[in-house]
Parts: C-alpha cells; structure tokens; sequence
C-alpha cells in the first residue's frame, strides 16, 4: 500500500531509497536543498548530475533525472525542476508535475522509500504555505492512483513550520475545494405573490451551504435541450471544485450531443440536486473541455477518488489527457437557487 505523511527531517541523513532533490535546469548545486545533498554525498553526486546533462540536456518541467546519492544512506537522488515563484497561472502546474515526475522517478527505480522536500519554497522562492499545499495534495492524489505499490512517501520539512504547512496539505478535504470568490451578488428571486417570500435579507443562505452540498452530492441531474426542442435530463457523477462542475461525458451520449449540437463550445444547461425540499439549482452553461492542466487534473482525481473510490471509479492522472480530453465536461455557472426551509430562506446568486 502507498502511504504518505509528513515530517520534520534531514533529507541528507534519511535511510530511504530515494531522495528527491530541488535542482535547477542544470544540476548545478549551488544552493538550498540541492547544495546540501551535493555537499553531502560528495563529489560523486555532482559528477553525475554533469554526465547527465551532457548526455540528456537541461532538465524540463516535468521531467526528471536519477543519479547515485554518494555517500548519503539513501540509494538514489531524483532531480526535478521546479519553478520559480512568480504568481503565474502556471505555477501550480509546475510544481504539481515536478512532484508527479519525482514519484514515478521513484516508483520506476522499484524503490519502497523516497524522501521529498518542499521544492521551490527555497532559493525559487515559491510560499511556503502555497508550496507545501500543492506539494502535499498531489502527494497523496498519486499515493491514492498508485494505491496498491508499495511506496512509503514522506514529505519533509526543513523546520516543523514547513511540516505544520504539508500536514494542512494532507489534512485537506478533497470536497471542500479552496477558498474562492463568492458569487458576485445574493438576494431574493423574484416569484409570484402568495408565496411568503421575505422581503429583506434576513435568513438569505451563505454561499457556503448550497456550495458544500454540490460538493458532496454523489448524483446531480443535468438539463440540456435537443436538437429537436425537447428537454432531456440525465444522471451525472461529478465533482464541484473552483465553483465548476466537472464530469464525465463521452462525445458520443445524448447529452454532449445536445451540448455541440448548434456548433458552439458550450449550451445552456442546468444543474439540479435530487432532493425536492433540500433544493439547489444552478443555471449555466457546459460542454467539452480541453485535457486539464497538472494541477487541475490533481485536484480532480482528488475529488472523485473522495466520492467514488468506493463505488469504483477511481481516474488515473492522465485520464483526461488523450483524445477529447477523455470525455471531460465542464459545467460553469450563471446564477444559483436554493432553499432548505422553503420559503424564508429562498436565495439566489449570480457568478
């Protein structure tokens, strides 16, 4: 079984098979983590990171290198590259498939045992806190793909602040996505009189109540409209990350048909949980979606691993990396409804 937890530690004395050092695109040690594992393993680990970019080239994003730990306990050292801290969109990615390419380095050297830093949160600047928390929910998305290997992965901290940071990581609710912007604007939907509807704000919902059950909800039924006029609703599984909705749909059902049918990218649909009292509705539109990128596609396996690993369905990092983008759809919101003490607490929001 793969495991991963955190500790505070020295990667240079660890008595594991693998540790992963944060190198640059040349192997050239100079500082941080890498300066410290070339220091101690000696001359050797130096010299063969040389060789290696004499043979291969400069190291790229998600790749990585393999070279003999010297004198260090550990058996190898994998060398990724990861970036820079400059606050792009691109970031996450990055270090999410640094991290990737270090645990198949490992796996694919038949190692039982890796030790892995907090890469970028030195000399590359990258937060800590940001850092860790990419570091450690990837670490444990591959550990749950990679579930029946025999890897014990530990993440380590150079002080116990580093370790507080990837233990939040691991601790993380796969479900209960990060904090992100509430929908622009709350108030009361507009129905006919007689219905009681309050007038004030008083007993509108937090955003946080309709979202956290979106989140949880193993079923949501999807409307779309065909080709034809008429309505068709189905069944979806999915999951609600970044105030999105993701699912699977091969170009092939009824119901992406409908979404590609006039020749745009997406279509009106509209989401809708299964209960008739404890309500939420969500307008929006959907349809085909381009291969996620690393990070995103880390916090996706999260998420369905979370909901329905044991109903057995459990995607691979790359499932939606192939063709189609393996039938993933994205469904983004326009404006919301929802009620569970029908009718004061009646609110609706637009994104």
């Amino acid at each position: 079984m793969t495991t991963v937890h955190a500790q505070t530690d020295d990667l240079t004395t660890m008595r594991v098979d693998v540790v992963v050092n944060a190198a640059n695109e040349h192997l050239q040690h100079g500082g941080g983590v890498a300066a410290a594992l070339a220091r101690a393993g000696g001359p050797a680990v130096q010299r063969a990171s040389d060789e290696w970019v004499a043979s291969h080239g400069p190291i790229g994003v998600g790749e990585a290198a393999t070279t003999t730990a010297g004198a260090m306990p550990a058996g190898h050292v994998v060398h990724v590259v990861g970036p820079r801290w400059s606050d792009r969109p691109e970031d996450p990615d990055d270090l999410a498939a640094a991290v990737v390419a270090a645990l198949d380095a490992a796996e694919g050297l038949g190692a039982t045992s890796v030790g892995m830093p907090v890469i970028s949160a030195g000399v590359f600047g990258y937060p800590l806190d940001a850092a860790a928390r990419v570091i450690a929910v990837t670490a444990r998305a591959w550990a749950s793909v990679h579930s029946d290997g025999d890897l014990d992965i530990t993440l380590v901290g150079v002080d116990d602040d580093a370790t507080r940071a990837l233990d939040a990581g691991l601790a993380h609710d796969p479900l209960s996505g990060w904090p992100d912007s509430a929908p622009d604007r709350r108030d009361r939907p507009v129905v006919p009189d007689g219905y009681g509807v309050p007038d004030g704000d008083e007993g509108l919902q937090d955003w946080a109540l309709p979202e956290g059950k979106l989140a949880r909800a193993d079923t949501v039924w999807l409307a779309t409209t065909r080709p034809d006029g008429a309505p068709h609703v189905v069944p979806r599984w999915g999951v609600w990350l970044d105030n999105q909705f993701f699912y699977d749909g091969a170009p092939t059902t009824r119901h992406v048909r409908n979404l590609v049918a006039g020749g745009a990218d997406t279509a009106p649909t509209v989401l809708h949980l299964e209960s008739g009292t404890d309500v939420v509705i969500v307008n929006g539109s959907s349809g085909p979606t381009t291969a996620p990128t690393t990070w995103l596609a880390v916090q996706l396996v999260a998420a369905f691993h979370a909901k329905y690993r044991s109903q057995g369905y459990a995607p691979a990092l790359d499932a939606w990396s192939g063709e189609a983008a393996g039938g993933l759809c994205r469904f983004v919101p326009s404006d919301a409804l929802a009620w569970a003490s029908f009718p004061t607490d009646m609110t609706r929001w637009r994104f």
